[in-house]
């Protein structure tokens, strides 16, 4: 076995990360594996992000061919930003970054040993959940069986993370498998389940790779309590993922559909109610004709009959009272 079989590609998107992606970066460029190529795509951040990448660029010596930096011309979004940095990425195998998270040094090398074992499609490894006054280990729920695996990925947890993970480029680049741009919350769950569904053979290993930080205020993720606009933005968001599942799905076995039908459901009863605390019957009418738009299947029209009663908007509003 070499000690360096294959190229690894590291991917960063780069947006209104001044605090952070010094430490990221010194991260990926500190890795002890040294087959690694840098990918950061700069989605027009706002602030000094690009600036503080090309002070930290300069402080390492590494081979500038190395390090290729990606700029849109205008902001695109986090999935746009992924899929731009899994089209300029030209090793055998890619690993996903965010920008205000940070990787263990060991953590390609430990994830690419495990992957040359049996030639494994994608290896995962343990994070930590880096919170401002404890640190805790993320479950990871290992399954017997494929389909098992990906029904915990359908589930809308941290679970389908893309980050943690060594994964085979070809899976993406021969089932042109990508986030849809502008789904910009949990862009990751529409990727991560169809990417178990073409692995042959995936592993895991017990080291800790990654570190994802729960500290940053702007971060999508990190705060529990979103505004009522942005909350919005982000159920909208997990109803297209929905959607994308259901289709990709939908010839792939009841039990996925299954899954997939208390999501529309739960996002359906979610965005509702959130509409109803703007107190709008416009906007509550708006997200109901978002959902019914042109969708009959039997799981849709399930769904759509939690919106069609007229005594529900006074229902959600009183809901709303009552918290």
């Amino acid at each position: 076995m070499q000690n360096y079989p294959y190229l690894v590609s590291i991917l960063v998107p780069l947006y209104g990360v001044e605090k952070y992606i010094e430490r990221c970066a010194t991260s990926v460029f500190s890795q002890t594996y040294p087959h690694v190529e840098y990918i950061f795509v700069d989605d027009c951040s706002p602030d000094n992000s690009l600036w503080v990448l090309q002070q930290t660029i300069e402080r390492f010596s590494i081979d500038r061919s190395r390090v290729k930096i990606v700029s849109h011309d205008m902001n695109r979004g986090l999935a746009a930003a992924r899929n731009t940095a899994l089209e300029n990425a030209h090793g055998e195998f890619v690993m996903h970054v965010d920008s205000d998270d940070w990787l263990e040094p060991d953590a390609v090398k430990l994830l690419v040993n495990k992957q040359q074992q049996e030639d494994f499609d994608i290896v995962i490894g343990k994070a930590l959940a880096i919170h401002s006054d404890h640190t805790e280990e993320m479950p990871v729920t290992i399954c017997n069986s494929k389909e098992e695996q990906i029904e915990i990925y359908l589930k809308q947890t941290l679970q389908h993370v893309i980050w943690a993970r060594l994964i085979r480029k070809s899976i993406y680049t021969t089932h042109n498998i990508k986030a849809e741009e502008g789904t910009n919350f949990g862009e990751d769950a529409q990727v991560v389940p169809k990417l178990f569904y073409y692995a042959e053979k995936t592993a895991w290993i017990n080291d800790v790779v990654y570190n994802y930080n729960r500290t940053n205020e702007n971060s999508y993720t990190a705060n529990k309590t979103f505004d009522i606009n942005k909350r919005i933005k982000k159920t909208r968001c997990d109803l297209r993922t929905t959607l994308i599942l259901r289709d990709f799905f939908q010839d792939k076995g009841n039990n996925y559909m299954k899954i997939i039908h208390h999501n529309l459901i739960s996002n359906s009863k979610r965005l509702a109610r959130d509409y109803c605390k703007t107190g709008n019957k416009t906007e509550f009418k708006c997200a109901y004709n978002y959902i019914k738009q042109g969708h009959t299947d039997q799981y849709w029209r399930r769904a759509r009959l939690l919106l069609t009663l007229p005594l529900y908007f006074v229902l959600c509003r009183v809901m709303v009272k009552h918290r």
